[in-house]
């Protein structure tokens, strides 16, 4: 359906804007709820989900742009006819000036959108960037294969530069190449993003668009917003944003340290009961387990990931999957011991036993990781990233550091272990 085709472009957007953990959910049958932790630029985001991003490359009537003196008087009559809401919608405006006769079947009028002089979101349509169009639609966003924000040197201005798939290359060559000399009308959601003239064929596959008028900064937020929006899609049909909150962090704060504050509890409950139960094999078991979240927490650091609480659940799991791994290898151990084997033997035994054990329960759990990632969003991926680096920092604490501290403590074969 159009509403899942949205969600999903919405989706890609978000990850596109490198927010932490969004959360993108349907409710109802056609609202979508979005949250954005740790979004501060609260216009830009409302524009990047809210923008269709519907791209049409057009030709402007070259003809009929020469003599608008029908068009004006259109215009004048027009204004004094339509309602404002009417004035303002320039496919409404069209079709009323193509039936009056003061426009073409197959023409439109349309105007370019720029920003006021104080560079503020709001874009008014500007008279003296008007343009009667051919109502044919030659490109779409569909032909573009990319788009990035790029600086003009020359303007000292942004732009979106538009690289185009084969297809849409060769369409937009032939373009330009019948039509030398003339105009052509770049239009994202209905308006005129610009109508550069044409001055030779360009078979290169690349176009761009300029960002119009206002200060250089809100220039730029628009190129940005705009090469995202192309990069990911258009929306399968408008979207309207019916509100917008800004929750304070406090409340995510407090969850995130009581997180913490659980799972430090947690951890310090495993260290004892490991000493305490199996008193000098336990010191390998903590030492190892020390090791294994300095492990997380720098993989983490290196992946740039952010501590949220489906990370804090993940790094829980993996303090249990660790205590769990030793344990199964200190039973093995136990088991070997009562057998009357000697300390060394024992220890070997016991690793050789139960690595296959080991190796099936944390590759099982990684697979539902890699499947949680693959299928799951925002939170969820949290999770799963956070429980499959969980699993590898595991399995190598588990049986070579362990292995590695054991061996140490039982070289000599006159060796008791404490276990």
């Amino acid at each position: 359906s159009a509403t899942k085709q949205a969600l999903e472009t919405l989706r890609n957007r978000i990850d596109e804007t490198g927010v932490k953990e969004p959360s993108i959910v349907l409710r109802g049958g056609n609202e979508i709820n979005v949250q954005l932790p740790g979004e501060d630029n609260v216009e830009q985001a409302v524009n990047v989900i809210g923008t269709q991003a519907s791209l049409e490359f057009m030709m402007v009537d070259h003809d009929a742009m020469k003599d608008q003196t029908g068009l004006n008087r259109g215009l004048e009559e027009a204004e004094r006819k339509l309602t404002a809401g009417e004035f303002a919608d320039d496919r409404v405006l069209s079709d009323w000036l193509v039936t009056n006769s003061y426009l073409q079947a197959g023409q439109r009028l349309m105007y370019e959108y720029v920003a006021s002089r104080e560079g503020k979101p709001e874009r008014h349509p500007d008279p003296r960037f008007r343009h009667i169009v051919k109502d044919e639609v030659l490109l779409t966003g569909d032909d573009v294969n990319n788009a990035q924000t790029a600086w003009d040197p020359k303007t000292n201005e942004p732009y979106v530069a538009l690289d185009f798939k084969p297809a849409g290359a060769k369409k937009f060559g032939d373009l330009t190449a019948e039509n030398v000399g003339r105009n052509f009308a770049i239009i994202l959601d209905g308006r005129v993003q610009s109508a550069p003239r044409i001055l030779t064929a360009i078979r290169g596959g690349r176009a761009s668009i300029t960002m119009g008028q206002g200060d250089p900064q809100y220039q730029m937020n628009e190129a940005s917003a705009l090469a995202l929006v192309l990069r990911t899609g258009a929306l399968p049909a408008p979207v309207s944003v019916t509100s917008v909150r800004v929750v304070g962090a406090s409340l995510g704060q407090d969850a995130i340290e009581a997180g913490k504050l659980a799972t430090s509890v947690g951890f310090g409950l495993v260290l004892a009961f490991m000493l305490v139960y199996y008193r000098k094999a336990g010191v390998i078991s903590v030492v190892a387990l020390l090791c294994n979240m300095l492990l997380v927490m720098a993989l983490l650091a290196v992946a740039g990931a952010t501590l949220t609480l489906p990370g804090i659940a993940g790094i829980a799991l993996t303090i249990g999957m660790a205590v769990d791994c030793n344990i199964i290898i200190y039973e093995r151990i136990r088991e070997e011991l009562r057998l009357g084997k000697n300390s060394r033997a024992a220890a070997d035994a016991g690793f050789d036993k139960a690595l296959w054990a080991v190796l099936d329960a944390n590759i099982t759990t990684f697979i539902a990781g890699v499947v949680l990632y693959t299928y799951g969003t925002g939170p969820i991926k949290g999770f799963a990233v956070t429980l499959m680096i969980g699993i590898i920092t595991t399995l190598f604490t588990g049986i070579f550091v362990s292995r590695t501290l054991m061996d140490l403590l039982t070289r000599r074969a006159s060796a008791r272990l404490s276990i």
